[in-house]
């Protein structure tokens, strides 16, 4: 027998999803050097996304979790850190492959613990190779200190139209 979807989310998850997050006081990613990450199509619906490049050879991406990327366990959705990490990772790729369009054929994320809204989630990027058609990359999810996930993936160069 099929659950009706009517209850759904189940009435014991109700309170969690719109409780507020735990910190009253919201991280301002604006003060503390990150800047938005102006983004369109599909990845516009999981933001807003920050970056910032004054760490290295690959920007550095974050997204300031809130209420409306929880699950009905009242923690970030895994499919939005995928989505988000896809996204940075994608990015990065794209700077790797010389601005060249570019398509995930690949994506392998491994979630390590939780992410609550209200936490900034950073992902460091990292090239592994870069093929005349392929680029490899891995990156590392966090929030401060607090590894939460590592990803890795595959991405293909296309010809532009």
């Amino acid at each position: 027998m099929v659950p009706s979807l009517a209850l759904w989310p189940p009435p014991r998850y109700a309170r969690r999803m719109n409780d507020a997050p735990l910190d009253p006081t919201p991280f301002d990613p604006g003060a503390h050097g990150w800047r938005p990450l102006p983004v369109g199509g599909f990845p516009a619906h999981v933001g807003p996304l920050w970056h910032r490049t004054d760490a290295g050879p690959l920007p550095r991406f974050a997204l300031l979790a809130d209420q409306r990327h929880v699950n009905v366990h009242g923690i970030v959705h895994g499919g939005m850190v995928m989505t988000f990490a896809d996204t940075g990772l994608g990015i990065s790729v794209w700077e790797a492959a010389g601005r060249r369009p570019c398509v995930t054929i690949q994506f392998a994320c491994q979630f390590l613990d939780a992410v609550h809204p209200g936490e900034f989630l950073e992902l460091d990027a990292e090239v592994l190779r870069t093929s005349s058609t392929v680029v490899f990359m891995r990156g590392t999810l966090r929030v401060g200190a607090r590894v939460t996930g590592a990803v890795d993936g595959v991405w293909k160069m296309i010809r532009g139209r």
